[in-house]
């Protein structure tokens, strides 16, 4: 004697129900461990004073270092690339970074809508440089800003094994 159609679908219905429940407590589950197991990320800073910051490339070769904006902690790569310092959206509402005008930016993964911000301090080891504009890309969905050129245009930069070395530039004469 075969069961009646309707508890068959019922029965299977149920079975992709508890089964889909497991899968997403497993997946919850592997996260949450995965980010309270992850390592903090060590600050690449090797050497800083007041007036120069000295940053050893990961593996990767990219410079990313431990800094601030308007006083609050914040994870950079340094992007000669990117003209203005960027945040993300979520980085930006814990800033509590007021969006302005907005503009249309190209990046790596083509053009992204952005809003023109201003930070009133930007840290960098023993560098602090007050009133640098930045950009809040929605679209940029990373835990780490970019600390681009509108903070690094105060700097010289050299590159020697694998170590970038930034020093703030000597005023200009008007």
């Amino acid at each position: 004697m075969t069961p009646p159609r309707s508890l068959k679908q019922l029965s299977t219905l149920v079975f992709w129900l508890v089964l889909l429940s497991l899968l997403l407590r497993g997946a919850r589950h592997i996260s949450q461990d995965a980010s309270a197991n992850r390592p903090r990320a060590p600050d690449s800073i090797i050497v800083s004073g007041n007036d120069s910051v000295s940053i050893r490339a990961n593996k990767r070769g990219q410079f990313v270092a431990n800094g601030a904006i308007n006083g609050e902690r914040i994870r950079f790569l340094v992007d000669t690339g990117a003209t203005l310092v960027t945040v993300s959206s979520a980085q930006a509402r814990r800033l509590r970074l007021t969006p302005g005008k907005p503009i249309t930016v190209n990046t790596a993964a083509g053009e992204a809508k952005a809003f023109l911000t201003r930070l009133s301090s930007v840290q960098l080891g023993g560098i602090t440089l007050q009133g640098v504009n930045a950009t809040i890309v929605p679209s940029y969905e990373s835990e780490v800003a970019l600390l681009g050129m509108s903070f690094l245009r105060h700097l010289s930069t050299e590159n020697a094994n694998g170590v970038m070395i930034l020093k703030t530039l000597p005023p200009t004469r008007q």
